[in-house]
């Protein structure tokens, strides 16, 4: 063995495994800072006799010194792909969604890309659990800009994506819930963060409603959604007492909308799906709902670290639809019909 070549512990380690066991083949790993490495140390064929294996085994090491080519040496790199470097590595400075509970309403467009980013994120790693909710099954017409492919066909979205990313991130705790949340809304208590991708106006009242019935009790609610043909997108951090609901942001169901992007001229158009019994649906590029998870996802990641910057924020995609609105932390509104009664 080439001792000059060698890790400064290598050699005494290969040595000292060689001396306790009876086999010709041993295995060391090295940890570095910089990474894993291992060691493979074989015996020639020519030198595995029983005088050297058995009788003078526990000299072995001081014998195959004076021994040139006794012994075969091989090195391997290992590579990391545990999960705390895997959601730690390009995270900075910066707390990932490990550890957290967060439940994900919504795995169409944009909720299934931010499913992915959350995953990617940390989310249901180091004990926390992410939970994806739909009451929805992949179509073809999804297939143009949706994280799942045709393998995931007339399945529930939230089961292909939970099945999806527990494919290929096999160490997240990721369950999914293949119904309405307002079936079994006992379950939002249970979260840290609360996120409704549904862009369903609707339903983000009822869940709102539900979060400030119940506050303190209540985790904070995020919502994120496109304005028009996504010519913007919106994310909205509630739970804050002093500050804005989402109702708050358009206090009169058909009144004009506190944060309005859209151009005065501008309007939404829809698009008529060539299936029997499919419905109208509102055309934009797959992009568009890539950088609406993304921006979703960031105010998730501020909030995992410590709750900084601003609560409600837009990104402007098409200016001549819309245009671009500061971002900023909102009041609460006294006459909003949600939260302006409670003290």
């Amino acid at each position: 063995m080439d001792d000059e070549r060698a890790a400064p512990t290598a050699v005494g380690a290969i040595e000292k495994a060689f001396a306790r066991s009876t086999g010709h083949h041993q295995w060391i790993c090295l940890s570095a800072p910089n990474g894993r490495f291992f060691v493979s140390a074989e015996i020639a064929k020519a030198y595995r006799t029983p005088e050297l294996l058995k009788n003078r085994r526990a000299h072995i090491g001081e014998t195959l010194r004076y021994m040139q080519g006794a012994v075969k040496i091989s090195g391997y790199v290992g590579v990391p792909v545990d999960e705390e470097y895997v959601f730690s590595r390009n995270m900075g400075g910066m707390t990932n969604l490990a550890g957290k509970k967060i439940l994900l309403i919504g795995c169409g467009t944009v909720g299934g890309f931010l499913a992915q980013h959350l995953a990617l994120s940390g989310a249901g790693a180091g004990g926390g659990k992410l939970t994806l909710v739909d009451n929805d099954k992949l179509k073809g017409a999804n297939l143009g800009r949706h994280l799942l492919g045709s393998p995931y066909l007339d399945r529930n979205k939230a089961d292909g994506c939970a099945d999806f990313l527990r494919e290929q991130l096999p160490y997240l705790d990721i369950t999914s819930i293949p119904r309405s949340i307002m079936n079994d809304t006992t379950v939002l208590r249970r979260q840290d963060l609360i996120i409704d991708a549904t862009g369903e106006e609707a339903l983000s009242i009822a869940i709102n409603e539900l979060a400030i019935t119940a506050r303190p009790a209540f985790p904070p609610v995020l919502f994120g959604w496109l304005e028009g043909n996504g010519a913007a997108a919106v994310a909205f951090m509630t739970g804050d007492p002093g500050l804005a609901c989402f109702k708050c942001l358009k206090v009169e169901l058909a009144g004009v909308p506190r944060f309005k992007l859209m151009r005065g001229d501008a309007k939404v158009e829809t698009g008529r799906n060539l299936a029997c019994g499919d419905a109208h649906f509102i055309p934009f590029p797959v992009s568009r709902a890539a950088v609406a998870a993304g921006l979703i996802c960031d105010i998730a990641l501020d909030w995992a670290n410590g709750g900084g910057g601003h609560k409600w924020r837009s990104l402007t995609l098409d200016h001549d639809r819309a245009i671009q609105i500061k971002d900023s932390n909102p009041k609460r509104i006294d006459r909003c019909p949600a939260c302006g009664n409670i003290e």
